[in-house]
């Protein structure tokens, strides 16, 4: 039997599991949409139906090791946390509450420090504690330091960032199909994806078909939540995906939605960022910018779709930018081709905006300016690519 929910499947953006994160003996049983109105529900295999409550798991230097079918708390430290572990699986789990409120004490959902090939496949993680202060220590998953991985088909939401490249560099990590939402920051963090080692480049990394949606609670500039689930946390989101201090980025097929900040992107290619390849994305009502680059070489911005209504006060307010905001990096050559982009502004609109630089700056086959009042595509199924799917 998989997960299940009863009565509450709906439009791809409706998922009953979120009513169950913030109940004070949340139940046992969450699940997702997994492929937009079939009825079906994505998760894990369990063959008793029943997922077996577990306390914090702690795995050093271990290889091969599989974490399944557990319902995963902690009330000290990460829920799981794996260290320098080889081959290593964890999925088709619940994961949270982890750690403690208010705090910067380590309350990851998942925290892997070293290693190789670690997977995290079709879990659902709500660590449902918040941080005092930046950074990193509420993240959904973090990884650090680790070289090889898939993140897929997870349901990731109010993490510090939902998922989050940091502490040494990574390599060959995988973020695909995942569905993320409402992340809380406090700023600099707030993203649903974020690459940010704080030592070396992170290199050769996918972020692919991931869902990431951000909605506002009260009237304001955002993606209004739906009424029904109930989102028990706005977002507080910087950019949705960010990419610093990495070589070697592809950033493609992802759906994007929502953000408000007055200096936040759907997209941001970051400080000492290099050839990022950011290509076929739909970004709707990302806030002040859909698409920027702000620093690095080698960038490609080909075939994405951008449009974005909801202006922001006070902020850039437009589609794509190129403007090196790191003036001690290099910044160009970058390519702009084949995007349609549109931006509202509170004088009109903006598909396009060079700041300066960067050089050179080329491109053809943009359509700036087309229609504000344009249809964008519908949003994935939750979550878009699981690695396991089971009808129940």
């Amino acid at each position: 039997m998989g997960w299940s929910i009863s009565g509450l499947l709906g439009s791809g953006l409706v998922m009953g599991l979120l009513l169950l994160v913030q109940q004070d003996n949340p139940s046992p049983s969450y699940g997702a949409q997994c492929s937009g109105g079939s009825g079906e529900i994505c998760g894990p295999t369990v063959a008793s139906g029943v997922f077996k409550t577990s306390g914090p798991i702690v795995s050093i230097r271990e290889t091969g090791r599989v974490i399944t079918g557990l319902a995963i708390s902690s009330t000290v430290g990460p829920c799981v946390l794996i260290k320098s572990g080889t081959d290593i699986s964890i999925q088709g789990n619940q994961i949270g509450p982890c750690g403690i409120d208010s705090t910067n004490l380590p309350s990851q959902g998942v925290m892997v420090n070293g290693g190789h090939g670690v997977n995290v496949y079709d879990n659902y993680i709500h660590i449902d504690t918040s941080a005092s202060a930046c950074c990193d220590s509420h993240d959904g998953i973090e990884y650090d330091g680790v070289g090889g991985g898939t993140i897929q088909g997870n349901i990731i939401c109010y993490g510090e960032s939902n998922i989050e490249l940091q502490g040494p560099a990574s390599r060959d990590i995988t973020i695909r199909g995942n569905f993320l939402c409402n992340p809380q920051g406090p700023f600099p963090r707030g993203q649903n994806i974020q690459v940010w080692p704080k030592a070396g480049v992170s290199n050769n990394l996918t972020v692919t078909d991931n869902y990431a949606f951000s909605c506002i609670r009260e009237p304001g500039g955002g993606i209004p939540c739906p009424a029904n689930p109930i989102y028990p946390l706005a977002e507080v989101q910087e950019d949705s995906i960010n990419i610093g201090h990495s070589d070697g980025v592809l950033v493609t097929g992802n759906y994007v939605a929502g953000g408000h900040s007055a200096s936040g992107c759907g997209i941001l290619v970051d400080e000492a960022a290099n050839n990022v390849r950011i290509s076929g994305n739909t970004l709707s009502d990302t806030g002040q910018c859909g698409i920027g680059i702000a620093s690095g070489t080698g960038h490609k911005v080909i075939g994405n779709d951008v449009l974005n209504t909801k202006p922001v006060t006070g902020a850039g307010n437009t589609a794509i930018y190129v403007w090196n905001q790191y003036p001690s990096w290099p910044c160009g050559p970058v390519e702009i081709s084949s995007n349609i982009a549109d931006e509202k502004r509170p004088d009109g609109n903006s598909g396009f905006w060079d700041g300066g630089g960067c050089k050179a700056v080329t491109g053809t086959g943009n359509l700036y300016g087309s229609s504000l009042s344009r249809a964008i595509s519908s949003p994935p199924a939750i979550p878009p690519s699981p690695k396991n799917c089971v009808a129940v």
